[in-house]
């Protein structure tokens, strides 16, 4: 029998509330013509504290923070944290209130190591995102 896991309660509160791949969604908003600014990086810190990722044995029960101090929880996030490429923007939009990433956690732990105090990013309009199974 194949059980679908629960997400957690925080996934579920600061998720989306439509249907979004993680993994090829942002592939198609990649290819918007979109301008790229510079915020300060504090807008987006409270990603590091949500357990967005999966540990090796676990489901979204790992935070970019707890990361940092635990590398050994996930090889796999730790290894792309330290090969983010932070010449590529960070994709947002603005949802439930916050500045919400679709596209760069990776890149915004990395540029939290190296201790920067802005990040380029790029603002998608949420209405886009929407409809984003229509986009390419």
């Amino acid at each position: 029998m194949n059980q679908e896991k629960e997400f957690p309660p925080i996934i579920k509160q600061v998720g989306f509330d439509f249907p979004f791949d993680f993994e090829n969604d942002p592939k198609k908003i990649w290819v918007l013509e979109l301008p790229v600014v510079t915020i300060p990086i504090d807008r987006l810190m409270w990603h590091l504290e949500i357990p967005f990722w999966s540990s090796e044995n676990g489901f979204y029960d790992l935070s970019p923070r707890e990361l940092l101090i635990h590398p050994e929880l996930s090889a796999f996030h730790y290894q792309k944290v330290m090969n983010a490429d932070l010449s590529y923007p960070i994709d947002y939009t603005f949802y439930k209130g916050r500045d919400k990433i679709i596209d760069g956690l990776h890149r915004l732990t990395r540029a939290t190591v190296l201790g920067l105090k802005e990040i380029k990013v790029r603002s998608v309009p949420l209405e886009l995102i929407i409809k984003i199974k229509e986009l390419c």
